[in-house]
């Protein structure tokens, strides 16, 4: 029997531009880490193939809205992602996916710094253009590649503790 592991761990480094309270622009990193493994009990240790990457896919975020009432915000956001696929180092413009959505935000009092934040959006996903040919690529090489046939909807739940300087930042994505 063949037994096929896959793990994927995505630190992003963001820099971030503020002009305005109601719009962000940013720039950011997407470091990918991919472990795959793929175990045929008939091959021994040595013959496992394993393929252990890690590349940055460069983003760019647009966001934008206006405060309809006080404490509650609504928005837009562009974010277009140019992924270099992990393991080839080289980023197709052909491959580039871009998220649109609908932002909301919710200042939960002036007292507690806190704020929700729901994201409702779609994402096109440009990555099934990273490889020439997907056949030419076992399970394991496409997902280092980020390879994905589908675009998809997205929903976003985030919550931030918000302070002068750093706001920590905690959300919850469903794809």
């Amino acid at each position: 029997p063949v037994d096929v592991d896959h793990a994927r761990m995505v630190y992003t480094y963001t820099l971030s531009f503020a002009p305005s309270k109601y719009f962000e622009a940013a720039f950011a990193l997407n470091v990918i880490s991919d472990d795959s493994t793929i175990r045929d009990s008939n091959l021994s240790a040595e013959d496992a193939s394993q393929l252990q990457v890690a590349v940055g896919d460069p983003q760019l975020v647009l966001k934008g809205g206006y405060e309809l009432i006080p404490g509650l915000a609504l928005g837009g956001m562009v974010d277009i992602i140019f992924p270099a696929g992990s393991g080839f180092n080289e980023i197709k413009l052909s491959a580039t996916s871009v998220f649109f959505a609908a932002l909301a935000t919710y200042r939960v009092s002036n007292k507690l710094p806190l704020s929700v934040h729901l994201n409702v959006g779609y994402f096109l996903d440009g990555s099934k253009e990273i490889l020439g040919d997907p056949s030419e690529f076992n399970a394991a090489q496409r997902f280092a590649a980020q390879y994905s046939d589908f675009d998809r909807f997205i929903l976003r739940f985030g919550l931030e503790y918000e302070t002068k300087y750093v706001g920590p930042f905690i959300e919850l994505s469903l794809e």
